[in-house]
């Protein structure tokens, strides 16, 4: 019989398998969206842009970017100036962190898949 622990260990594993996957392949639909645009499909663009998107959000619930009670979002990987406060209806926050140069190439990235995801979105 497997223990918990086993299976535990066994899903992380998987998790982190599914993420470097899904990292490869946001990086070859951004390589082709330089080269070739008009080669992604609808669904490439997709998967690359969602991926991004669910980046985003774990910055954004990750607890160690807001330390001061969900008042202040401090994080450098975000490119993001402007975010959401935790009690999302309560309107938005700045983030008070300059961002680095991971963030801003990933700002730029995900801008390029947007503009790209929003022309054949509707198709």
């Amino acid at each position: 019989m497997t223990s918990v622990s086993d299976l535990t260990s066994r899903v992380v594993e998987l998790e982190s398998a599914l993420k470097a996957a899904r990292a490869e392949q946001r990086t070859k639909v951004l390589e082709i969206l330089k080269t070739d645009p008009d080669a992604l499909t609808k669904r490439d663009l997709s998967y690359a842009y969602s991926y991004g998107q669910t980046i985003l959000k774990s910055f954004h619930a990750d607890a160690n970017n807001w330390p001061f009670h969900d008042l202040v979002y401090f994080c450098r990987d975000d490119p993001r100036w402007m975010v959401p406060k935790r009690a999302w209806p309560v309107g938005f926050t700045i983030n008070m962190s300059a961002t680095n140069e991971e963030g801003k190439k990933f700002g730029e990235e995900q801008d390029a898949l947007e503009k790209a995801w929003d022309k054949v979105r509707w198709e």
